[in-house]
């Protein structure tokens, strides 16, 4: 049978372990941007999902995403006005997760800077 002493070594290590990794699990999964996107980049972006390499839509739909309300116009555009099933799809899926984003606020690891400068 384990030592008391070594058994709270072990979940001391286990809670630090858990601490440090699930802040880094989030912000690699969630990144907000830093400076609001250019109509040129939307606009690429909204172009990206109807690409036909299945990666580019892919980050196309996430960068999308991460930019939120600045992309829902555009969005909006897509699935009003795209022929094509797959950029309407996404669009319609971007727009319904920048909502549940709205809904449910930044992360605990989300932060949202405004004129602060780097020190």
């Amino acid at each position: 049978m384990p030592s008391k002493n070594f058994l709270l070594r072990i979940s001391q290590q286990a809670a630090l372990a858990a601490a440090l990794s699930t802040p880094l699990l989030a912000a690699t999964t969630q990144p907000s941007p830093t400076t609001a996107p250019s109509t040129d980049d939307i606009v690429r972006l909204t172009h990206d999902l109807s690409s036909d390499e299945w990666s580019v839509r892919q980050a196309a739909t996430d960068q999308l995403i991460r930019f939120g309300e600045d992309a829902s116009p555009a969005l909006l555009r897509v699935l009003k006005e795209s022929k094509d099933e797959e950029s309407r799809t996404r669009a319609e899926n971007a727009l319904r997760q920048i909502d549940d984003n709205r809904i449910v606020g930044p992360t605990f690891v989300t932060l949202h800077y405004k004129n602060a400068s780097p020190q």
